[in-house]
């Protein structure tokens, strides 16, 4: 039986976990996450900071239960450090033993950048792309104004979420002015420039603008980068394009045995642009039968 591990319990890696498991038998199918959580939506984080979902379960596309009655294995809270190519093993943060596979399916989608200026380790400053990002901003004591640095929908649909759960000012900084599509939500306003400095004994309490001006704040989150999270594979030569492992249209990489998918890949034939929820969830289910149609099954 061949071996296939799946590095990210994204909905990219779920759903191609799910379509192995559904449409063959000949696969020993694992998922590992370094996350606590099985699948979840993460496009509902924000009604999460709002108050809209109340639990955390609420966005749990699945429980842990159903990995186990769908014969995957299910390993959570576990890191991939390393990747032996040759030995095709896999090595886990804080554990002794290496994993085998015969496949290796890379879902493990992207990370937040948070950019090394003075103050950006302080408390009160956070990234926002995991369940674990939203409840550490939940849990954290906010009672002024908020700066969110980057313009996007991610962006956009935090300040909304945030203003309206702590009812206060949220300030967007972006070099980029927003659109004429981009409708911002009551109580929000978009700032400009670019952060120098993140001001505060300890914790956060300004913001140091490249203009010059000083804008107060209790938290600080950036929204404006993410690249692929694949630092795992760091040395194994394997093809990229800005971070994300290049694969063609059977979604394999430069390595024959190894495939990736979601947000973490990109054609090396075609510009890619960030791949949407629904992208993601195809690039799944196309993978699969990719998988089942190259080893013959």
């Amino acid at each position: 039986m061949k071996k296939i591990i799946i590095v990210g319990c994204s909905v990219s890696g779920h759903t191609a976990a799910v379509n192995l498991k559904n449409k063959s038998d000949k696969f020993e199918v694992s998922i590992i996450t370094e996350e606590n959580y099985p699948f979840y939506d993460r496009r509902k984080l924000t009604e999460l900071i709002s108050g809209n979902i109340n639990e955390e379960k609420e966005l749990f596309v699945c429980e842990e239960e159903f990995y186990r009655k769908s014969n995957i294995n299910f390993l959570k809270d576990s890191a991939v450090v390393s990747a032996n190519i040759s030995k095709k093993q896999l090595s886990l943060k804080d554990k002794q033993a290496s994993l085998n596979f015969d496949y290796l399916v890379v879902a493990s989608g992207q990370k937040p950048v948070v950019p090394e200026i003075p103050g950006s380790r302080k408390t009160g400053v956070f990234s926002f792309y995991s369940l674990q990002d939203a409840k550490d901003i939940t849990a954290y004591f906010i009672d002024e104004q908020i700066c969110l640095v980057g313009l996007n929908d991610v962006s956009l649909h935090l300040s909304e979420a945030l203003a309206a759960k702590y009812q206060t000012g949220v300030k967007i900084i972006s070099e980029v002015a927003p659109s004429q599509a981009q409708a911002l939500p009551v109580g929000v306003e978009v700032i400009q420039s670019k952060p120098q400095e993140i001001i505060g004994e300890g914790q956060v309490q300004a913001v140091k603008l490249y203009s010059g001006k000083i804008i107060a704040a209790s938290a600080v989150i950036f929204t404006d980068s993410r690249q692929a999270n694949v630092g795992f594979l760091k040395n194994c030569g394997i093809e990229t394009i800005d971070s994300r492992l290049a694969v063609d249209d059977l979604m394999r990489t430069s390595n024959k045995d190894i495939f990736a998918c979601g947000s973490v890949a990109s054609r090396r034939d075609a510009f890619q642009a960030e791949k949407t929820w629904e992208d993601c969830l195809n690039d799944g289910i196309n993978l699969a039968e990719n998988l089942i149609k190259i080893t013959g099954d």
